[in-house]
């Protein structure tokens, strides 16, 4: 079931130093199969709010 706000849950953001894919991931605890990545450390978050609302609606 989903939780009605984004912010209940939990995500880690860490940087990944993977030669030629050098970028900031952001993944939610609860469902680890759930990422997003980007440049800046901010992006991967972004991306979750827009999608989350997506499926909120």
């Amino acid at each position: 079931m989903l939780k009605p706000d984004p912010r209940e849950y939990e995500t880690r953001i860490w940087y990944s130093a993977e030669k030629g894919d050098e970028c900031f991931v952001a993944q939610v605890v609860e469902w680890p199969g759930i990422m997003a990545h980007g440049i800046r450390a901010r992006k991967p978050r972004a991306k979750f709010k827009s999608h989350w609302k997506a499926l909120s609606n």
